[in-house]
């Protein structure tokens, strides 16, 4: 994992894999914490209250119960499960949510390296967002002629 430091402001390299791996610099404390979610360590429930992840948790929780049952890594898990935006969405509305908290007390130099990053994950998740909802919907459906 690529980590970097800029005015005491770490990020990490996310590779989404519906964007061809596309690289998107992360907060790495939120990817971290996000990370401890989908290894099914922290209960997802208390991810409840965001809406914009509430609209996926459902998929999310599936993808985590299937990883713990069998042993896959949620990334791998996601691409076979063709949830591959739905998770990078996942991802990416996370670390904004928790990087919008965070962007309250920083200052100065910090607080810039901050809102860069912070526009690239906004943006990059809003370009995701409708292919996240057709995968989503595309899976619900499939699951229900079975």
């Amino acid at each position: 994992m690529c980590e970097r430091e800029e005015h005491g402001f770490k990020t990490v390299v996310y590779r989404c894999g519906s964007l061809a791996d596309m690289p998107v610099r992360v907060p790495a404390d939120s990817y971290s914490r996000l990370r401890a979610f989908l290894e099914g360590k922290k209960d997802l429930s208390e991810l409840r209250r965001f809406p914009t992840l509430r609209r996926f948790l459902r998929h999310i929780e599936a993808l985590v119960d299937v990883c713990k049952q069998f042993g896959f890594g949620w990334q791998k898990a996601a691409e076979e499960a063709e949830l591959s935006a739905v998770l990078d969405y996942f991802v990416l509305r996370f670390c904004e949510i928790e990087l919008f908290e965070a962007q309250r007390r920083a200052r100065g130099a910090q607080l810039a390296a901050m809102l860069r990053t912070y526009s690239v994950i906004a943006e990059t998740a809003r370009r995701l967002e409708n292919r996240a909802i057709t995968e989503a919907v595309r899976v619900d459906m499939f699951g229900r002629n079975r």
